[in-house]
């Protein structure tokens, strides 16, 4: 259906001459001075303001000033309109110094958010900066901030969350050099580590948090355990103490990213600590736990709420009375690794998804290493499933942390 929109005329536009190029021009209810004149061959029509601000006295004054400038060469119109445009530079120039950081570091997240892949890293920007920054420097002009004030967001989280600390530096440096690329602020980037905090704080200790584990001598009487519960988060668990991944992977697994044929899961890189894909070969006893799942949801593992939530393995453990953390299992893998197998170095930290310093050799290697790691995953479930006898279990001095 046709809708015809209805036009409003427009208003009658009258003038009325006084000599000299100045004329008094009516549209509608406003009535202002105009100034007519010619300008390389083309007419132009100067504003001089309303009647009701300016008589005709004045409006003929500022007619014989914008005359004298056509004589000297110069466009009254246009230097009416570069005037303008600095005032409007201006304003901006007078915002933009008192643009707080708490507005530029939101204007840096919209202006790089679709570019962050990782769904986790854009919840936390946000989140870190309200927590850590904004109570401290968010009301401060972006301008205005200088290195002890960086260090008063830094210092008190530095030691006891080095990782949340990283972050946060690493956010604040991002804003900081947005800031000043735009002209918002001047001088040196204060939350740079090279050759600035590099000097006054002390590195990170990321490998501080040793998380609880079981001795791997421990594993295969808890597996019996655990494979009694049913549910998805015990599944969940299960999958993870087989696959030695992260808890937070596993939760995150997808239907589509499991071959059950080639028998491989490919956590995608965005999901990675590293930030690379990762492919896990899959035991048979894992396959089996997977191939158990009701597909009721795009996620592998469910819980009566849907996707598991970040407690879930842990809460499974607690009700079983274990003193341990979900990641910890794969603390006991790599001992278990150490004091029960000979295979390399290379391959176990393959299978734990670390990196090595080698790029190109890395690549190489990673896909070279799969079926290696296929017997490795294989022999550990094998040896997890399968009760050990009184004389096995021998507690090792050695309890070393995977992260």
């Amino acid at each position: 259906m046709e809708t015809e929109i209805e036009k409003k005329p427009r208003p009658k536009v009258t003038r009325k001459g006084y000599g000299g190029g100045l004329y008094k021009q009516t549209v509608g209810s406003s009535v202002t001075w105009l100034f007519r004149y010619q300008f390389d061959g083309k007419e132009r029509h100067l504003g001089l303001g309303s009647t009701r601000l300016f008589s005709l006295k004045e409006a003929r004054k500022r007619a014989t000033l914008a005359k004298a400038k056509v004589v000297d060469g110069r466009d009254p119109v246009a230097e009416k309109r570069a005037a303008k445009a600095e005032r409007a530079n201006q304003r901006l120039l007078d915002a933009s110094r008192n643009m707080t950081f708490e507005a530029a570091a939101k204007e840096y997240y919209a202006q790089n958010v679709e570019r962050w892949t990782n769904e986790k890293v854009r919840a936390q920007f946000p989140a870190s900066m309200k927590t850590y920054v904004y109570p401290l420097i968010g009301k401060m002009r972006v301008a205005d901030i200088q290195l002890a004030d960086v260090l008063k967001v830094l210092q008190p989280v530095w030691s006891e969350k080095p990782e949340t600390a990283g972050r946060v530096r690493r956010r604040i440096e991002d804003v900081l050099g947005w800031a000043a690329v735009r002209g918002f602020r001047e001088g040196n980037n204060v939350a740079v580590w090279a050759g600035c905090l590099e000097h006054i704080l002390p590195p990170l200790n990321r490998n501080h948090t040793n998380f609880k584990a079981l001795p791997f001598t421990e594993v295969p009487d808890f597996w019996q355990q655990l494979a009694k519960r049913p549910g998805g988060p015990a599944a969940a668990l299960s999958f993870t103490v087989l696959s030695a991944a992260r808890g937070g992977e596993v939760r995150a697994m997808t239907w589509d990213e499991v071959d059950l044929d080639a028998k491989t899961w490919t956590v995608p890189a965005e999901k990675m600590k590293q930030g690379k894909e990762h492919v896990v070969p899959l035991s048979d006893e894992a396959i089996a736990i997977v191939k158990d799942q009701p597909r009721v949801s795009d996620y592998v593992f469910v819980g009566p709420a849907g996707k598991l939530s970040e407690n879930a393995l842990s809460q499974v453990l607690k009700r079983m009375g274990v003193d341990a953390h979900a990641h910890g299992f794969r603390s006991a893998f790599r001992d278990w690794c150490g004091e029960r197998t000979s295979f390399s170095h290379e391959v176990v930290e393959f299978a734990l998804a670390h990196g090595i310093p080698n790029k190109t050799v890395e690549a190489y290697r990673r896909y070279r290493s799969v079926d290696k790691r296929r017997k490795l995953m294989q022999a550990w479930a094998k040896f997890v499933t399968t009760p050990m006898k009184l004389s096995e279990k021998v507690v090792p001095l050695r309890q070393a942390t995977a992260s």
